[in-house]
């Protein structure tokens, strides 16, 4: 694994790596009626499904990806959430031992298992991580395009210190991969933004929140409306206006 060593690394150092958090891994989920309190009835209704058809993979996926949204959304409580997350990477471990070639599903293994390491500390976390970028590499490598993968690794490329393997021109590349892979995914449209800052970049930041502010169409309609317009808008306010 390319990170292998990095745990060692970590413990040793104390750094404390943040992974970003995936929004919606089902964009349609959060245009529902009464999202994300709806979450719950779909829940129910999928284990009553799972109940009768525990093999089935599509099943599976469907309940790892709407327990990681439940995690993101519903839930507000430490517990809940890493509850939330944790039957999450049971539900994609289920459909990995199905199907190891589902990027998707391997996907979603990373990104429950982030959440916790977000949650349980530099430990765990060190311990965690070459697990979590095993994971989205493969689903890379089975699905070049997978834009919330590519949004990952570029966060964690990012977030990485340059001596534990991170690379801010990389986060960018992968960000912008994103971007061109779903132009709807606006949570990797206001990180590519920040990155754009940090370099100085200020005009193509600003490109790349406009857009987040002006779409009529986001990924997630419930993410886009809580977290990312009103981060966009406000790192706007700070740019200020553009001088003529």
């Amino acid at each position: 694994m390319r990170f292998q060593w990095v745990c060692w690394c970590l413990l040793g150092l104390g750094v404390s790596l943040c992974l970003p958090a995936t929004g919606h891994s089902n964009p349609l989920a959060s245009k529902e009626v009464g999202y994300p309190a709806s979450l719950k009835n779909q829940l129910e209704a999928l284990h009553q499904t799972h109940s009768s058809s525990s093999e089935n993979l599509n099943l599976l996926i469907q309940l790892a990806s709407t327990y990681l949204d439940a995690g993101d959304d519903l839930y507000s409580e430490t517990p809940r959430r890493l509850e939330a997350y944790q039957t999450g990477v049971d539900f994609a471990k289920q459909a990995l031992a199905l199907d190891q070639q589902h990027a998707h599903a391997h996907f979603l293994y990373a990104a429950n298992l982030g959440h916790i390491a977000q949650f349980r500390g530099v430990l765990v976390s060190a311990f965690l991580i070459p697990e979590i970028i095993g994971h989205v590499e493969q689903s890379l490598e089975l699905a070049p395009t997978h834009a919330p993968a590519l949004h990952m690794m570029g966060m964690i490329l990012d977030g990485l210190p340059w001596f534990l393997g991170g690379d801010a021109e990389g986060s960018i590349v992968y960000l912008e991969r994103a971007v061109a892979a779903d132009p709807h995914y606006t949570h990797a449209r206001v990180n590519l933004g920040k990155l754009y800052l940090k370099q100085g970049r200020v005009q193509v930041a600003k490109e790349q929140l406009l857009w987040v502010t002006n779409t009529q169409s986001p990924r997630g309609v419930y993410a886009w409306s809580h977290h990312h317009k009103p981060e966009a808008l406000s790192l706007l306010k700070e740019l200020g206006p553009e001088r003529k």
